[in-house]
């Protein structure tokens, strides 16, 4: 029985050639994939979501600006809906 020690090294360095192709892409490929998750889940939860709190503020104005109500009752003192002002101040500078 005969004993070879001949390696063939030019297919040993075209599969390393080819194995560290394809690990870079696919290093490239999962760094691409994380970071277009990490934008996703960013804008999810912090860009599209309103805190609760800056909702209930933002309601709160917005009832203040659209609605009659005392600032200081005994000074006789109302405020008036926003709209209806800005006709009496145009009403007022014609």
């Amino acid at each position: 029985m005969a004993h070879r020690d001949d390696l063939n090294t030019s297919l040993i360095t075209l599969i390393g050639f080819l194995s560290a192709i394809l690990l870079f892409a696919l290093i490239v490929g999962l760094q691409i994939g994380y970071y277009a998750f990490k934008e996703r889940e960013f804008a999810r939860k912090v860009v599209n979501e309103r805190p609760a709190e800056l909702t209930q503020t933002i309601a709160k104005q917005q009832e203040q600006l659209h609605a009659y109500r005392w600032v200081n009752e005994a000074g006789r003192e109302v405020a008036i809906p926003i709209g209806r002002a800005m006709e009496l101040v145009v009403k007022e500078h014609q």
